[in-house]
């Protein structure tokens, strides 16, 4: 493990305007770790760009500062994360202030169990086309109330989601989606008390919708 600043525990880290490519055929992280580091984390204007073939992180992929986290040429990708549980949230992925993470791609396999945040102009974008890949969390654009936040200001976020050719996913809690892209995707709507997946802009071809909840919805603004 590498490390990072004075508090943290992280697996991969990209410091101050710093690049990091990593070229493997099977890559494989677990952190167990306080929330502030990150499984693979980048900051200030760093990149952390990962191609490979089998990706298994356990943990929390962050970009922050204006720094990006790319993803898309990891194949058989699989994310999770049991962090901050205590907040009734499991963040997975996460970019703030100007960071940007970047998951998925059109041909590759790609699992996300967990929550995505992106606050404070942090922008997430994942794209998810095979049958087999899946999100199975929620979709935010601002941090909880309690939730640490180095920054401290919690203003909006970004996030772009792509489903197609069967991809699924199953939305755990009232989400938050700036572009939503519909081509044969799938969205199963799983909070038994009902849930709400607000889209500022919904794109695409078409899609399934199932609820658990009548009280469940769609609100296309």
């Amino acid at each position: 493990n590498s490390t990072g600043e004075a508090g943290e525990a992280i697996a991969v880290y990209a410091g101050e305007n710093s690049n990091v490519e990593i070229i493997a055929d099977t890559l494989n992280i677990d952190t167990n770790k306080i929330y502030d580091g990150g499984s693979l984390q980048a900051k200030c204007g760093s990149t952390i760009y990962v191609n490979a073939n089998n990706v298994s992180v356990h943990g929390i992929v962050r970009a922050t500062k204006n720094a990006v986290v790319n993803l898309a040429d990891a194949n058989n990708l699989k994310l999770t994360s049991d962090y901050l549980e205590e907040y009734g949230i499991t963040p997975v992925l996460e970019a703030d202030v100007g960071g940007n993470v970047i998951v998925g791609n059109t041909t590759g396999k790609t699992e996300i169990i967990g929550d995505v945040f992106a606050h404070d102009g942090g922008q997430v974008d994942i794209i998810l086309a095979t049958a087999g890949s899946v999100l199975e969390g929620s979709t935010n654009i601002k941090l909880p109330e309690g939730v640490p936040n180095e920054d401290g200001s919690n203003e909006e976020g970004i996030v772009n989601l792509t489903l197609s050719n069967g991809a699924t996913w199953e939305n755990t809690n009232d989400s938050y989606v700036n572009t939503l892209t519909l081509n044969q995707g799938i969205i199963n709507m799983l909070a038994a008390s009902g849930s709400t997946i607000d889209v500022a802009s919904l794109k695409g071809t078409s899609g399934t919708v199932t609820v658990a909840n009548t009280d469940s919805r769609i609100n296309i603004s």
